[in-house]
């Protein structure tokens, strides 16, 4: 009896969250009055007129994406990453989730009005979503270091050299916005666009690691002769 959702559904979350998140964040920063997308980070997209739209997106990709580590945990045979990476994506969607349930708070001068640079004390809901954000930009870069030694196993220098290079830079661009108390990072006047660079960053590999991963699934299915989940 087939699992309901199939594998391929789930590892089709890891394409459409990615997808939904980054096209949210870049038409509402395109739009939204007094935002400045190379300053600002995504999550001050939550607060103001139309924070309902971006809260939704963290929450519907932030569930899609932990559906996909279940589809993940499923498609990886037993070898290296089998049950790591899984956990490190499925951490990467709760993140995501949480930073969505609890709001940031005015920071960098918006909402306008909203003194620049980041408050000497933090609410709780933003201390939370701090938290959220520690999981995603940690869990997505611990997937992909941790299947560099899959694929470097199964002599796939190519994904060897992506996954880490994802995931380290994914890691690095987030640090530089985060690196210097009392400011966005060491680079304020573009904290968002290098935030923005390593959201992508994180969530292009994950996404097409779910097609490279559906596209392996269909390939054993059918040389099976069984029918493709």
């Amino acid at each position: 009896m087939s699992r309901f959702p199939s594998t391929r559904t789930l590892l089709t979350g890891a394409v459409v969250g990615p997808v939904l998140f980054v096209a949210v964040f870049t038409v509402l920063g395109a739009i939204r009055p007094g935002y400045d997308p190379m300053r600002m980070f995504v999550s001050l997209l939550m607060l103001s007129d139309g924070g309902l739209v971006q809260v939704a997106s963290f929450l519907i990709s932030g569930l899609l994406i932990l559906g996909a580590a279940i589809g993940l945990r499923r498609v990886l045979a037993p070898g290296p990453g089998c049950r790591l990476a899984p956990i490190g994506v499925g951490l990467g969607g709760v993140g995501l989730v949480v930073a969505g349930i609890f709001p940031t708070d005015p920071v960098q001068g918006y909402p306008p009005g909203t003194p620049l640079g980041l408050p000497l004390t933090a609410s709780w809901h933003a201390v939370l979503h701090v938290l959220g954000a520690l999981l995603f930009f940690g869990g997505l870069p611990f997937a992909s270091i941790v299947l560099t030694r899959r694929f470097a196993s199964a002599g796939a220098i190519g994904w060897v050299v992506y996954s880490a290079a994802s995931g380290i830079g994914m890691f690095l661009f987030n640090v530089v916005t985060s690196a210097s108390p009392g400011t966005a990072g060491m680079f304020p006047d573009v904290a968002g666009l290098l935030q923005r660079i390593a959201i992508v960053l994180g969530l292009a590999w994950l996404a097409l690691l779910s097609i490279h991963f559906s596209r392996e699934l269909t390939a054993a299915t059918e040389a099976d002769g069984a029918p493709v989940i």
